[in-house]
Parts: structure tokens; C-alpha cells; sequence
């Protein structure tokens, strides 16, 4: 029994190569039964983040409303205008709740009609951050981390079959499917269980090669509980459509497309139906299975390689339709596209995905660790916990065991392109679905040095083509040398590999190509892959169009698999003789006139070319010596409002707002940023120059930052410039490598500093300074040993994670918060230097000691409430720093009462504690203008950000908070995720 391409049999090329084939076509559309009917019985108190419902007058046996169902909403019974969830816990869980996949977009009606289906879909798994600390993320709302990433908790992946369809033309019909490559990380599976409530009979089915009996016409669901041998288990469903020409097939269709494309990644097809009744049974998104009854000559069977569904064409789900309304004397129509997995998706916007590696003796604690991460850990970490993928469909792993040391994507992208990106960068390796809807992850068969496992289907001969098959023959190379170089990982080092393909010297034609940050083995591997890429893209033969003349459903896009092509002499004008092997890149059926034709579009099976081992980049200079400002005596502090302070700057991920009028007493007035803030990933920080003139957003898309400046922010059309898109090869490291990047602003001057991490030896501190107009570039500084270099830092914010610390003052000190950091620790030389330093204590990540700009003094004791996260700036009057106090602003509740709190460095006073917020939630960040007020954004207990400011300077516990929202909510809508805020002088 065969489930993955293999060769042709001999049967099978006589069928494929016979005269009068001929076939017919069927659609099969999922109607799901229902399982259970229920109404509302209340609406929830927002539409915003629902993850539980209540019913009553439930219908039906709630033991068999199962995790990962469908849930209709609907204003009549079995409607869904309403809307569409997921049941995320079985019905058994809480008695009158239907606990359901967090959702925003659904306007819940009072005595809605609820409707939970026999269906299984593709749908997202969202990620949540935990409400009681504001840090911990949470799975499916509220799945907490315990060992669910160790080999003792990794769950099971059932390999079970895709759906099928089977013809009831006598008593009974069998069904045989096969569960052997089910899978888990780091063991084996153990146990197979399987079950079908409405079969016949079921035969081994403590096997994972059952045998399953069906007598009656009819959707039957098939179940696979698997277990591994750490005793963990998972459940995954199938559904067996038993039909006959009488139930549960469609006839009256045209097959407008069908295929298959590697770029995109699976499958679609449409069709057009014209029959009305059943147009109305079928809904949205529902699984449809198109499939067939083929003839080779007088022989009835159909050619395909996973065995006892050859009789499938292509599986997907409805994903769109076009109406067409016809006259009374003539039929109207509906044409449905079906799309594989690959495009369900890529519709699902994720959050930022990441997963890194821990040493062999640390334990996970959280969702984002792995121990020895691979690729595949991270496939599995997506197909479980950030979808329901492993729930409905074959989920294969990738045969890639190399270790490393970090995989991550940002959000704003969909589950697929995060895949997609996360594949591509670290091994070269894509993510793809078959015509059956099975999912693999795989390298690149190009990229793949040894290919002798993978099955050449067939050799296509002259018997097999029909019309012409074109050659696309490329004479001029495309890439005249692949500089390629990574990094091998094995848990504690980290070793760079550089390779260069041809060598030093470039070929004739082409343009260089740059491909970097990959994972790599070791220095061989490299070379072969350099050439391998090279070759790739200077391949003879890019492009093939096979046109077959036979319905030839053994070749696939996915997983690996080779046809063989010989062209003689005769066979072309140019008189061209070659054995090519090639590898299928797209596929495609057409039907006419009760014929399928097959086409398939492939690339020539390349082999490395000429690749030699590359030059280790040499250590970047030192930075100059910038001579140091000596201290200036800080002007008076005024406790009322300052009148230097100009307007307030709030930037939120997607939208950025601004008031001139904050500080003019009374409430502000809110504008909005005009025009798209620009699409380069995750907006890590916005700053605004201290005079307004410019204002530049830091983004991190993957492993690469960006910094645009805009010089026009209140036009009615903002212009953003990428200031670092011409800086990629004078800041590589800064540009491409850095791990941990933040930027800010003196005056008018911009400073950006990043901390390439483990990437290569070259691990350090970068930074560089912009004028405006051009950068200057100065690394590297090895950690825990930079100080006196970067002068007068205003603005630049302390990392959440301790992983970068650098402030305000005269010198900037940077540190990673692995030390003591007390005063007598010499190494940060706090004595006689405007210096600020945060201790990050790595037992409770609490702040600890407080050091104030002018002198360096401690003051205070131990911070010992604060918990994890804090911002620390001093105060500024008109951009110069105040030398006396400094505000700490503890963005995480603190661990006896909950709030957020702020605190004051003074060396007059003490530490003082200066205010509480009352609300439950997290105090976003914070400026002081002068020596007024201090500016804060708060995450209110509602769905609406509050603004607030401390009215007065004075110290103690009393000091109260002014509310200064404005008109904010008139300008804005929906919630705000603020990053951060700025503040400018006259």
C-alpha cells in the first residue's frame, strides 16, 4: 500500500499509454449533520475578544460536541448570517457554555440560534497574553505553557489519509487507509485507536492499517486517537463520503480549472454549477471533493499513487462564488473556486511568531523554547498550536535534524507567509500541499545534494506527450557569483561558514546574489549548497511545459518526486539531444467532452556547480573617540506646567497621533498622522526630533530593521524614506544581524544601536548616528565593556527584556542585566560620570538599584516590587538634561497590588513612591517635559486606551492623576496598541 509518488508500474504505464480513455467527473460537497442546536441566552457584554458564550434550551447530546467543531450563529435555525466559530473545549466542559475560539468580528443577537456541526475546518489558534501578569502568553486563549515543547509533552500528529470517496456498487464497499507515518517529536507513536460510529465493521483497528467496512450511502467520520510513547494522545477526524448515482454526487457542473502550483504552494480548481437544489446545500467555505470514474481503454480504474483514493482528483474548500442570475427561460449558475490548505492560510493574519533554543540543561518554561530547536519543532508548533491543522489534515514532518539557535516571523503576516518566511531563510526549505490537501515542509529538491531517495514517477517518452512540448533554453546566466554564508549551531557555539560560487571571481554575466543567515552544517555542506543555489539559478532549462496526452494523475508538486524527459534529434528544429531529468513545478487537468488531459509545467534537475569556501569578513574598525561635553549645571525646576514643552507625539502600531495644544491647559486636542504609516513589519519604536522637524519609525521584519524618516508629518500626505535601504552593506550587522535594536534621539541628532547576538564571532554592539542627511556607522564594542562612547543619548528607551540597557546623560551605558550591577561594581563605573543604570536581577527580572544622572549616587534601596518590564529617562528642559531626577516607570503590575506604578529618583529626597494607577493593567510609556508633568498612556480596564498626566512635582503618595483623552475617540477607533510617545520644545 502506497500513500506518498512512486514509480509507474508497468499495469499502470499500459493504462496511462492506451487509445479511447475517457472519464467522468463528480463533485462531492461536504453537508455537515448537526451535532447539536442550542439558543443564546445572553449576549456577551462586548463583541470584542469572546472566547465563551451561554445557551439554553439546548437540543441534541453534548458528549458529542467535540473540540475543533463548527459553530453557527444564525438569526433563524441552522443559519450562519450571523456568523461562524469554533468550538474550542467539548461540549462536556461547563454545563450551559459553549467555550469557542476567541473572535471579534461576530454581532452577537439576543436568542441567537446556535448551530454546532459534524465539521472540521482549518482555523486559527490565536495567541494571548496572560491578563493577571501582562507577559505570559497563552495558546487558544487560555492553554498555559507546562512541557508541551520537551519530548514528554510533545503531542502527537496523526497521519491518517485525506478524505475519501468510495462507490457503494454492491452490498458493501471496503475501506483500507494507513496511519504509519503518523509522528511526534523526539519518539515514536505507540498505540493507534481508531473508530467509526456508523461503519459496518471495523477490522485492526488497534493498527494503523485498518480495515473499515460500509453498507450504507452516506458521510461517515472516521477517528484516529494516536499515542506516543510518552503516553500523550491527539485525536484526528476524516470523513469517508459513500455515494452512488443516486446520493451524494453532482453531475450537472463544468470543471472550469484545476491545478496545482509550487510557487503558491497547493492546489485550487473551480467549477460552475446548474443545478439549483444543490446550490442550496451548499455552504461556505464547506470541503469539496472533486473525483472521478476513469476508463483506460475498456479497463474501469483510476491511476493515482496514494492507494484507495486514486479516484480523487483534488480536495479544498469553498472559498468564493459568482452568481449569475438568468432569465426565467434559462438556467442561472454558480461558479465556486476550491482552494487547498495553502490558501486558508495564508487568510489567517497571526501574531508575531518566534521559537528559540535553550541549552540541553535548561527546561523550557515557555511557549516560545524549544531544547535542540529544528525546523520541524517549529512546524509542529504552528500546524498545532497556531492552527487547528493537525486536527483535519495530513501534517508531514521535514527530514532536517539540524540544530538552531532561533526561528522567528513577525506579525501583521499571515500563518503561511510566516511559515514560508521562517523556511526559506533558515534551511531553503517550503511548505506545500498535494491535490489531496496533505501538507509537507521540504528543502528545496534543487537544494537537496542527494536525491537518490526520491522516486522518478515516470520517463516520459514520445508515447506519452501530445501537441509539443516547449523548452524555455537559457544561453545567458542570470547570477554571475552566490556569496552564501551561516551558521552552524550546536547549543552552546556558534561557527560562520563562507561560501563562494563559482569562487573570487565572477562569472561572465549576471548579477551577484546574497544569501545569507541560513543554518548551516558545516563547511562542505555550504560549498555543495552554494553551488547547488548557483546552479539553480543559472539553470539551461528553467522552464518545461510538458502537454501529456493521457489523464496521468501519478504526478504531483508535492512531496519530492522526478520525471525523466528524452529529446532526440528528430524531436526539435534545433536538432538538440538530451536526458533531462526534471522536477514538476505545476500541474494542471483539463476536461472536454468526457476527457482529462493533463499538463505539467517543470525545471530541469540541476547539479552543483563549481563552489569554493569564502573569506571571513575582517572585524569592522574601531569607532572614533568622541570627546566628551562637560557637565552642564541644570537649570531651576519649575513644579508647574513647563513653557517649553511644545507637543505631544503617541505612536501606536498602525496610526500616529499628536496635540500642540497638551500643555496650554484644558483638554487636548487629538490630529491624526495623515496617509499609510509604511508596511515594514513591526514597529519597535517612533521618536519625533526635539524641535518637530522630522519625525522616524524603527521597524523589525524578522531579523531586518528599518528606519524611516518623515520631514513632513502634519502634510495632508506624509513622505516616509527608508533611511537605512542605501546603509545595507556600511551596517550589516546593525541592517541584517541584530537581535536586539532600539534607536533615539538628541536634539536633532538620531542615534540607532543594535547587539548582534550569537549570528557569527563577530557578536557586539553596533551603532550609528544620523545627522539628517547621512549616517555615520562605529562598532563594534564587545558586551559589558562600553562605556564613555555614545554622548548624550536622549530618548534612547531601556529594553523590556534587560537585554539592552543604555540611557541618558553624558556617556550611555549598555549592559545585558546578567550582572549584580551594584555600586561597587566597577565595571559600569557609575562614580563621578551622568550615568543611569537599571539592575535587571534575573531571579524576578526586578528592578533593583536606581542611580541618578548628576553624581551617580544610589539612591533608594531596593526596588524590590518592581517586576519585569521598566522604562528610566531623566527629566529635560528644552532637551538638556536635568541633573537631578530621574522617573522609573514599572510597565508590568507590581506583585502585591496590581497596579502600574512610577517612581522618582531625587538626590535631595530619596526614592520616593509617586503614584499608582488604579486600574489592573499595563502603564505604557512615558516623557517628562521640564520639571512639569510627566506624560503617560494607560491601557484602561474597557477596550479604550485613557491618557493621563501626574499634576504636580512634589513628592509622596498624593499626587493625582488628569485624564487628558481629549478628543481623542473622535480622531480614533477601535483599540489603540501604543508603542510609545514623544515630546517637543520650543
Amino acid at each position: 500500500m502506497t500513500t506518498l509518488p512512486r514509480i509507474a508500474t508497468a499495469g499502470e504505464l499500459v493504462k496511462l499509454r492506451s487509445d479511447n480513455q475517457s472519464s467522468r467527473l463528480y463533485l462531492t460537497v461536504h453537508s455537515p449533520a448537526t451535532v447539536y442546536t442550542a439558543r443564546l441566552a445572553a449576549v456577551p457584554a462586548s463583541t470584542d475578544k469572546v472566547a465563551e458564550i451561554t445557551y439554553n434550551t439546548g437540543s441534541g447530546t453534548l458528549a458529542n460536541v467535540l473540540q475543533d467543531m463548527t459553530l453557527l450563529v444564525g438569526s433563524t435555525a441552522g443559519a450562519y448570517d450571523v456568523g461562524i466559530a469554533r468550538i474550542r473545549k467539548d461540549g462536556t466542559t461547563t454545563a450551559g457554555t459553549f467555550y469557542i475560539g476567541e473572535t471579534s468580528e461576530i454581532n452577537w443577537t439576543s436568542n441567537a440560534y446556535l448551530t454546532v456541526l459534524d465539521s472540521f475546518e482549518l482555523w486559527p489558534r490565536h495567541v494571548r497574553i496572560n491578563p493577571s501578569d501582562g507577559t505570559t502568553p497563552l495558546m487558544d486563549y487560555d492553554v498555559a505553557y507546562t512541557n508541551q515543547n520537551l519530548a514528554a509533552g510533545s503531542i502527537p500528529t496523526p497521519i491518517m489519509g485525506s478524505h475519501a470517496v468510495l462507490w457503494l456498487s454492491g452490498p458493501s464497499v471496503t475501506y483500507s487507509p494507513d496511519a504509519s507515518d503518523s509522528w511526534v517529536n523526539g519518539g515514536t507513536i505507540t498505540d493507534y485507536l481508531w473508530t467509526c460510529a456508523t461503519a459496518d465493521s471495523i477490522t485492526d483497528d488497534d493498527t494503523a492499517t485498518p480495515t473499515f467496512v460500509f453498507d450504507t450511502a452516506g458521510t461517515h467520520r472516521i477517528a484516529l486517537t494516536v499515542t506516543g510513547d510518552n503516553a500523550v494522545t491527539f485525536t484526528g477526524y476524516r470523513y469517508v463520503f459513500v455515494v452512488t448515482e443516486a446520493s451524494g454526487v453532482t453531475t450537472q457542473f463544468a470543471l472550469e480549472s484545476c491545478a496545482g502550483d509550487y510557487d503558491t504552494g497547493g492546489w485550487t480548481y473551480r467549477v460552475t454549477l446548474y443545478d439549483e437544489a444543490t446550490q442550496s446545500l451548499i455552504r461556505d467555505r464547506a470541503l469539496c471533493i472533486l473525483h472521478s470514474v476513469d476508463y483506460y481503454g475498456d479497463t474501469l480504474g483510476s491511476v493515482g499513487y496514494v492507494a484507495g483514493s486514486e479516484n480523487v482528483v483534488a480536495v479544498g474548500w469553498i472559498s468564493g462564488e459568482s452568481i449569475v442570475w438568468a432569465s426565467e427561460d434559462k438556467a442561472g449558475s454558480v461558479a465556486f473556486d476550491v482552494q487547498g490548505p495553502q490558501y486558508w492560510l495564508g487568510q489567517m493574519t497571526a501574531f508575531p511568531s518566534g521559537v528559540k533554543d535553550v541549552s540541553d540543561s535548561t527546561t523550557p518554561n515557555k511557549w516560545t523554547k524549544f531544547q535542540a530547536l529544528t525546523l520541524n519543532k517549529c512546524w509542529y508548533h504552528f500546524m498545532r498550536w497556531r492552527c487547528t491543522a493537525t486536527r483535519c489534515l495530513d501534517v508531514y514532518p521535514i527530514d532536517d535534524t539540524r540544530r538552531v539557535k532561533r526561528l522567528e516571523s513577525p506579525g501583521g503576516q499571515n500563518i503561511w507567509t510566516q511559515l514560508t518566511e521562517i523556511a526559506k531563510r533558515s534551511i531553503l526549505a517550503e511548505p506545500c500541499a498535494d491535490r489531496y490537501g496533505r501538507l509537507f515542509l521540504q528543502i528545496n529538491q534543487q537544494y537537496v545534494s542527494d536525491r537518490s531517495a526520491m522516486p522518478t514517477v515516470q520517463a516520459i517518452t514520445s508515447q506519452d506527450w501530445r501537441g509539443e512540448i516547449t523548452l524555455d533554453r537559457a544561453i545567458v546566466d542570470s547570477t554571475s557569483l552566490v556569496d552564501l554564508s551561516g551558521v552552524a549551531w550546536d547549543g552552546a557555539t556558534s561557527q560562520s561558514y563562507f561560501s563562494l560560487a563559482p569562487g573570487h571571481v565572477f562569472n561572465h554575466y549576471g548579477a551577484v546574489e546574497v544569501v545569507d543567515r541560513l543554518a548551516l552544517i558545516d563547511q562542505s555542506t555550504s560549498n555543495t549548497l552554494a553551488g547547488l543555489y548557483s546552479a539553480r539559478q543559472n539553470n539551461t532549462y528553467p522552464k518545461i511545459d510538458l502537454q501529456l496526452g493521457a489523464n496521468n494523475r501519478l504526478i504531483d508538486i508535492a512531496p519530492y518526486q522526478r520525471v525523466t524527459l528524452a529529446v532526440s534529434s528528430g524531436d526539435t528544429v534545433r536538432g538538440a539531444t538530451e536526458a533531462l531529468t526534471l522536477i514538476p513545478r505545476g500541474v494542471s487537468y483539463g476536461y472536454q467532452d468526457g476527457y482529462v488531459l493533463t499538463d505539467v509545467m517543470c525545471e530541469a534537475e540541476i547539479m552543483a556547480a563549481l563552489a569554493v569556501t569564502g573569506d571571513t569578513p575582517p572585524d569592522p574598525p574601531d569607532p572614533p573617540i568622541i570627546p566628551i561635553d562637560p557637565p552642564i549645571d541644570p537649570p531651576p525646576i519649575d513644579p508647574v506646567l513647563p513653557s517649553d514643552a511644545k507637543s505631544v507625539w503617541m505612536f501606536a502600531s498602525d496610526a500616529i497621533y499628536y496635540s500642540d495644544d497638551f500643555f496650554l491647559g484644558g483638554q487636548p486636542t487629538w490630529v491624526k498622522v495623515e496617509g499609510a504609516m509604511p508596511d515594514a513589519g513591526t514597529l519597535l519604536r517612533g521618536v519625533v526630533a526635539v524641535d518637530g522637524s522630522s519625525v522616524y519609525l524603527a521597524y523589525k521584519n524578522g531579523d531586518n530593521t528599518g528606519i524611516y524618516q518623515c520631514t513632513n508629518p502634519k502634510a495632508a500626505v506624509p513622505v516616509w524614506t527608508d533611511i537605512l535601504a542605501g546603509e545595507k552593506y556600511n551596517v550589516h550587522y546593525l541592517y541584517s544581524y541584530g537581535q536586539n535594536f532600539d534607536m533615539g534621539i538628541w536634539k536633532s541628532t538620531l542615534w540607532a544601536v543594535a547587539w548582534a547576538e550569537g549570528e557569527d564571532v563577530f557578536s557586539a554592539y553596533h551603532y550609528g548616528v544620523y545627522n539628517g542627511a547621512t549616517w555615520a556607522w562605529y562598532g563594534r564594542a564587545t558586551i559589558m565593556d562600553y562605556t564613555g562612547a555614545i554622548p548624550k543619548t536622549y530618548g534612547l528607551a531601556t529594553s523590556s527584556f534587560g537585554d539592552i540597557y543604555y540611557d541618558l546623560g553624558t556617556y550611555a551605558v549598555i549592559h545585558d542585566g546578567n550582572n549584580t550591577n551594584d555600586a561597587s561594581d566597577t565595571l559600569w563605573s557609575f562614580s563621578a560620570t551622568s550615568q543611569v543604570c537599571l539592575n535587571d536581577n534575573r531571579s524576578n527580572r526586578a528592578v533593583k538599584y536606581l542611580f541618578t544622572p548628576r553624581n551617580g549616587q544610589r539612591v533608594g534601596g531596593s526596588l524590590s516590587d518592581f517586576q519585569e518590564s521598566a522604562y528610566i529617562f531623566a527629566a529635560t528642559v528644552n532637551g538638556s538634561i536635568d541633573g537631578n531626577k530621574v522617573f522609573v516607570i514599572n510597565t508590568r503590575l507590581d506583585s502585591l497590588t496590581h497596579n502600574g506604578e512610577i517612581w522618582i529618583g531625587d538626590t535631595t529626597t530619596g526614592v520616593a513612591l509617586k503614584t499608582q494607577w488604579l486600574y489592573a493593567q499595563r502603564v505604557h510609556d512615558a516623557r517628562l517635559a521640564g520639571g512639569g508633568p510627566l506624560v503617560v498612556t494607560l491601557k484602561g480596564v474597557a477596550s479604550n486606551n485613557e491618557f493621563a498626566r501626574i499634576s504636580r512635582d512634589g513628592t509622596g503618595d498624593t499626587a493625582s492623576w488628569e485624564s487628558m483623552t481629549g478628543n481623542f475617540w473622535s480622531v480614533a477607533s477601535g483599540d489603540q496598541t501604543f508603542v510609545n510617545s514623544g515630546i517637543t520644545f520650543a
